[in-house]
């Protein structure tokens, strides 16, 4: 009984890194497309005011 819980607690330990490791890709991630948002909206600006739009 002992042994089937030691294999239960090292695969859930190696779930519980694997979660960790995506949830720090996926953080990453979003700052890179937060960042490329931002500097779309900058360009898009830009190009609204070179257009003679106002910003809302």
């Amino acid at each position: 009984m002992r042994l089937i819980l030691v294999y239960f607690a090292l695969a859930q330990a190696r779930l519980a890194m694997l979660d960790v490791e995506r949830s720090r890709l996926l953080g990453r991630r979003s700052d890179e497309a937060l960042a490329r948002g931002e500097e779309r909206m900058r360009a898009a600006f830009a190009l609204a005011g070179r257009a003679g739009l106002s910003r809302r």
